[in-house]
């Protein structure tokens, strides 16, 4: 069987985790131009609340993010429309941004992908429920599950989160997850209308 072949959408995943990679070995450790720095967003520089979602804390947490990144794109997103996932990419990557801005005042700034990765992971098992049911419900319930511990006083980061040299802002996951049920909620209004103005 040939491997399916490579499509606009699957561009764009490869593209972007070029451009993590790339920003991971020349970005700077400290006083990063591209985290989000809420002083420097009170400011006017306002586009941080998207490219604190492109920086991160070192090599352990670019290279999770990334192999979450190449896997979910492949997976939910070979065959989406371009314009889909990038709205999908945009909206997720704001909705965390705002909210770990306004959300979480603790953080001084704030950098990484996995709160974005979240949102694709919920819009991709509500965008395929009906190809596979079962599976996609096992993995909204893990989901679900993960986000509700994170949220709970019993929380602790596992192993693998202990390598970053900052704690996991738990809060941003949230923020992405609900980012991807608003917008699938929005991508079936959009479907429901369209359908009913065809018949």
């Amino acid at each position: 069987m040939n491997p399916p072949r490579p499509t606009p959408a699957f561009w764009l995943t490869l593209s972007l985790a070029c451009a993590l990679l790339v920003l991971g070995i020349f970005s700077s450790p400290d006083n990063n131009p591209l985290e989000l720095d809420r002083l420097r967003v009170v400011q006017g520089e306002w586009w941080r609340l998207l490219s604190g979602n492109l920086v991160h804390y070192g090599l352990y947490h670019l290279l999770m993010n990334l192999a979450a990144l190449l896997v979910c794109g492949y997976v939910f997103f070979m065959r989406c429309s371009l314009w889909l996932y990038s709205g999908l990419l945009l909206f997720s990557g704001l909705c965390v941004g705002l909210g770990v801005y306004w959300g979480n005042p603790e953080f001084a700034v704030y950098r990484g992908l996995s709160g974005v990765l979240h949102g694709l992971i919920v819009f991709g098992f509500l965008l395929s429920f009906r190809q596979t049911p079962w599976i996609n419900g096992a993995g909204l319930l893990l989901v679900i599950g993960k986000l509700i511990h994170e949220q709970s006083a019993a929380y602790q980061a596992t192993d693998l989160q202990q390598l970053l040299p900052v704690p996991v802002v738990v809060d941003a996951h949230l923020y992405g997850a609900v980012s991807g049920v608003v917008f699938a909620l929005g991508y079936a209004a959009v479907h429901i209308f369209r359908h009913r103005s065809t018949h």
